[in-house]
């Protein structure tokens, strides 16, 4: 063939081509569009970014990486989210939220809580049926070193507890909100304390404050000293009696209690009976007191005015006198001049005699004051 033939030929093909071409439909492909269910939801195994606005079922097979909801999470929901969750949940997290949680939750965190808990205030109930033993809520501290609870104000922490629980509190310390406990402070120490450990200590880390300030109306009516000193406002009474222990190891020289007065006129000591002084000490050392004894095996002064006719008995009744003092108690005269005694047996006569050459005893009555000293 010639040139001009096979040119005709190659048109003609590609004419044909073109015509076939032109007539074949273009295929369209298949549109499937599935509807989500439970079912279907429960069986994902990674959920990101999703956005569920109503309630929400979901198997204890699925990670949710951010959860956004407008709605609940069934009471059936177990969950572990890594981003937020901005809804309510009414079940149960049992995993670990990383988050914030803004809404709220009325079951159970089981997990970790890292973010925050945006609320207008967070109430932990313990089971009513809970054992004795078992806490309300358990704050347990991983570290080595943090606080186990630290409450802050503008990150200032105002009330901490340590991790080897001391507790550091920024202010004063105050219940039912008045200064104080309403009901009562009670501190009880260890039953297997060491004999030496106290049950309760004051340090008081400052140079010039008192360790203990008890105060009435903001006056101070009870206060102990940093150096140790006691000031009270007012008087101490013990109803079940004050006993005064000195120290074993003091020296001879130093007393187990001393009365120190610093006013002018009033007694240094004052013994009282139904508010009625029956021993007194006063401010220059004069003693007054009925009864007069001296160590374990005591001695008593027992004194009285008796009328004698010559002869008398004196009733001071003591178990062992051991001396005797008379004296007449009126003008001296011819049948009563001079006084002797006789002690036997613990019966003391007393006598009264005439001045003559033979001294006889006295006819008529005389009174004499004498003082009988002996173990009572």
């Amino acid at each position: 063939m010639n040139r001009t033939k096979w040119f005709s030929v190659l048109c003609v093909m590609v004419v044909i081509a073109l015509i076939v071409a032109c007539k074949s439909p273009t295929p369209t492909p298949a549109v499937y569009n599935p509807v989500p269910t439970a079912e279907s939801l429960s069986k994902q195994t990674h959920l990101y970014s999703l956005k569920i606005d109503d309630t929400l079922n979901v198997g204890s097979d699925s990670t949710l990486a951010n959860l956004y909801t407008t709605g609940n999470i069934g009471a059936a929901g177990i969950v572990t989210a890594t981003g937020g969750m901005v809804g309510a949940v009414t079940g149960a997290v049992t995993g670990n939220v990383t988050g914030n949680l803004t809404g709220n939750v009325t079951g159970n965190v089981t997990g970790n809580v890292s973010g925050g808990l945006s609320s207008t205030g967070l109430v932990v109930a313990g089971a009513t049926a809970a054992a004795s033993a078992t806490p309300a809520a358990l704050i347990y501290n991983n570290g080595a070193a943090n606080d186990i609870l630290s409450v802050q104000k503008a990150s200032t922490p105002v009330f901490s507890i340590g991790n080897a629980g001391g507790i550091t509190i920024g202010s004063g310390l105050t219940a039912n909100g008045a200064a104080g406990f309403n009901a009562g402070a009670v501190v009880a120490g260890a039953t297997a304390a060491a004999s030496a450990t106290p049950a309760l200590i004051v340090n008081g880390l400052g140079a010039a404050n008192d360790l203990i300030s008890i105060q009435k109306a903001g006056t101070p009516v009870f206060s102990v000293g940093n150096a140790g000193p006691v000031t009270m406002a007012g008087s101490m009474q013990v109803n079940a009696g004050a006993v005064i222990v000195g120290a074993t190891a003091a020296a001879t020289a130093t007393p187990a209690a001393i009365v120190n007065n610093l006013g002018a006129a009033n007694d240094i000591l004052s013994v009282q009976d139904s508010g009625t002084p029956v021993f007194t000490v006063g401010n220059a050392g004069v003693v007054t007191g009925q009864v007069l004894r001296y160590g374990t095996a005591g001695q008593k002064i027992v004194c009285g005015v008796s009328n004698i006719t010559g002869t008398g008995v004196l009733a001071h009744g003591l178990a062992t006198p051991s001396y005797v003092q008379l004296s007449l108690a009126q003008d001296l005269t011819a049948d009563c001049a001079m006084l002797s005694y006789t002690n036997a047996s613990a019966t003391v006569t007393a006598k009264c005699w005439q001045t003559n050459a033979t001294p006889a005893a006295a006819t008529t009555p005389a009174a004499i004051d004498w003082c009988v000293i002996g173990t009572p």
